[in-house]
């Protein structure tokens, strides 16, 4: 009996530290990814494309099987400012849909007039009225499902960065809160778009 209560104690001990090894991992990658937006900040102090680029690049490697997109304000609309996949057909859908309003009914536009994350882990199954349009835009790409958190400079949404993915399911609670609590905020010195 003492013997099978080590090894379920054993046990437990073992997967937990397995756990807490795969969550500083992924500390470490988005320590990475923050690192190298940061060289490139520091040597593009006036021309933002480099840290857009950077920032896209920088997402795909935390998600490696998703497409991570800047959309930025301009004027009544919404442009792409950089995109990164592995998947050149989905870059190519994500391309073909913008320019996009920025009205409340697509996604990118409310994230970043409302400042707030925006989550569509189905696009197919969503019931969003106030959404339709863009849903609908969305899905044309050939995607499924869709984060989308504001670029803030203050109390200013400047951007938003977007996590596009094939398959619908939300992102994890780990990542979400991660960058829920660096509020995707560019540093100081990038200036306004």
């Amino acid at each position: 009996e003492m013997s099978a209560q080590l090894r379920e104690s054993y046990a437990g001990l073992e997967r937990k530290v397995e756990e807490r090894t795969a969550e500083l991992q992924q500390t470490l990658e988005q320590q990475t990814a923050t690192s190298e937006i940061l060289k490139v900040i520091s040597s593009s102090t006036t021309d933002t494309q480099p840290v857009f680029e950077a920032i896209v690049q920088s997402g795909l490697k935390l998600f490696p099987h998703a497409a991570v997109m800047v959309g930025l304000p301009d004027g009544a609309h919404i442009r792409l400012g950089a995109i990164a996949t592995a998947d050149s057909a989905q870059a190519e859908g994500i391309r073909s849909r913008f320019p996009i309003p920025l009205t409340r009914e697509y996604m990118h536009a409310t994230a970043i007039l409302d400042r707030r994350l925006i989550d569509v882990p189905d696009a197919e199954r969503s019931e969003d009225a106030a959404l339709a349009p863009g849903i609908r835009n969305f899905i044309a790409t050939g995607s499924r499902a869709i984060t989308i958190m504001p670029m803030l400079r203050g109390d200013a949404a400047i951007g938003a960065i977007s996590v596009t993915r094939h398959a619908p399911g939300p992102l994890s609670d780990n990542s979400t809160r991660r960058r829920s609590r660096s509020s995707a905020r560019p540093p100081p010195q990038m200036c306004c778009v």
